[in-house]
């Protein structure tokens, strides 16, 4: 099994840079203080697969720092959005060099997930009077 992850991760780096993990150099740790089972991280998610004996057999992390953290559902800042295509050339590299050749799918414009898209997800996103964007109302 081979599980490949593209997200927005905290290096403590500059906002846009670029960092590739490959297995174990991607961190797996167990936090406390949860509320929620919502509050778990990928972290936490990686350490209860290793503590189960039930983890991908590759691991490949493509991170790239944020400009902002604390806008909670916000969108990609343009620092962040540029470095999609590096990305997108990291993990087709990474395929490659497992001998996978994805093929490339035109795009649907009827497909039912156009709302996951970045377009729509902005043009519906909630304004900052309707809905808070630094943490969980209840608890602030």
């Amino acid at each position: 099994d081979v599980l490949i992850i593209l997200d927005a991760v905290d290096f403590q780096l500059e906002p846009g840079t670029l960092v590739k993990l490959h297995d174990a150099e991607v961190p797996a740790y167990l936090g406390a203080k949860k509320m929620s089972l919502h509050q778990i991280s990928f972290q936490e998610v990686l350490a209860l697969c290793q503590l189960l004996g039930n983890c991908p057999e590759r691991l490949f992390l493509v991170g790239v720092q944020p400009q902002v953290l604390e806008d909670y559902g916000g969108s990609l800042s343009a620092v962040v959005k540029r470095q999609i295509p590096a990305a997108m050339d990291c993990v087709l590299a990474y395929l490659a060099a497992l001998g996978i050749a994805p093929k490339l799918i035109p795009a649907n414009p009827d497909a039912r997930n156009q709302a996951v898209g970045i377009v729509e997800y902005e043009r519906l996103r909630p304004s900052a009077e309707e809905a808070c964007r630094y943490g969980d109302g209840r608890f602030l």
